[in-house]
């Protein structure tokens, strides 16, 4: 069995598996020997808990993918809009997120 993880639903091209949010990870599942672990995103502590299990662990590009920016949250289009390299106030609100991450789309 392998397990993918990553936030949101992303999924990476060739990657099969059971997924796991990723934001949500507290120890390494007990898997069967040649199991793998994708990880999708930055999060180095879930590589390094499956590394120390002996288990391989590979990383991969997000899928691009369509996202309905409105379901999002405030975290998340921040999220979004650092990842994006969009600058926003400290204080901005969820329109203004919003606006901005529609624009740089």
């Amino acid at each position: 069995m392998d397990l993918v993880y990553t936030k949101n639903g992303i999924e990476a091209d060739g990657i099969t598996g059971q997924y796991r949010n990723a934001d949500y990870f507290q120890n390494p599942e007990t898997l069967p020997e040649g199991s793998k672990v994708a990880v999708i995103g930055d999060y180095p502590h879930i590589a390094e808990a499956y590394k120390a299990a002996g288990v391989e662990v590979l990383f991969t590009e997000a899928k691009p993918q369509n996202v309905d920016l409105s379901t999002l949250s405030v975290k998340e289009l921040r999220e979004h809009l650092t990842t994006a390299g969009i600058e926003f106030p400290a204080n901005a609100s969820k329109d203004d997120l919003l606006n901005l991450a529609k624009q740089g789309a």
